[in-house]
């Protein structure tokens, strides 16, 4: 919300910091909450169905920005990037209050769960093998972790992966519009994106858990 107030480059980038810094906590997050509510199986295509919220942000938020792009100022006080900012800002902020006060750390403190099936939930994830929750920090473990070759491949994918589609996501507008389109048009253009986000990450799920091939069907579609 606070980039609706942003008054210069200079202000506007040191936002835009802040913003991937705080959002760098979600992706991890988001695998290690699949990790404690569903079997080793199940995570490829829960983890896929996070992804695809990002296609369904863009269709949505195209839609939105289309109507925002309508507003002009004056006669309104406040200007239609302005509007955007402060009308995500503000849905996010409620979201994640809401997010926080129901959704529970783990199934060991879902309330809507009786103890017995707690204890099923429990049994039901044993074979991850990844433990349900430790808040007890272990250095070793860190050590470990520094030492796997395997925790560098990861992040050398993610990297890899999210800079091209990060500068995609970014500039798909500008480079929409350099092929002389609207405003307005550009806008709802950006609604087919999120519809190929998410056919992209239904194939691939589909595909992942047909053949059994995560790591090639992963090679295959990061070629385009």
């Amino acid at each position: 919300m606070l980039h609706s107030v942003a008054k210069n480059f200079a202000t506007l980038i040191t936002l835009r910091i802040l913003l991937g810094v705080f959002e760098a906590v979600c992706q991890p997050s988001f695998v290690y909450l699949s990790s404690m509510w569903y079997r080793r199986e199940e995570q490829a295509a829960t983890i896929s169905y996070w992804y695809m919220m990002n296609g369904g942000q863009q269709i949505v938020g195209g839609l939105l920005a289309y109507c925002f792009t309508l507003i002009k100022s004056p006669p309104s006080p406040i200007k239609n990037w302005q509007a955007i900012f402060l009308a995500y800002g503000a849905v996010s902020v409620v979201w994640g209050a809401f997010v926080l006060w129901w959704m529970p750390d783990s199934p060991m403190r879902a309330k809507c769960f009786s103890e017995e099936d707690k204890k099923l939930m429990i049994e039901r994830v044993r074979s991850n093998q990844t433990g349900m929750q430790n808040r007890r920090f272990r250095p070793e473990q860190v050590w470990e972790a520094l030492k796997d070759p395997q925790m560098y491949c990861h992040m050398l994918i993610a990297i890899c992966t999210t800079l091209p589609t990060s500068g995609l996501g970014a500039f798909f507008n500008i480079v929409v519009k350099g092929l002389h389109f609207t405003t307005l048009q550009t806008q709802l253009l950006a609604m087919v994106l999120g519809s190929y986000l998410i056919l992209v990450l239904l194939s691939s799920m589909w595909l992942a858990n047909r053949y059994k091939q995560n790591l090639l069907i992963m090679i295959i579609y990061v070629i385009p």
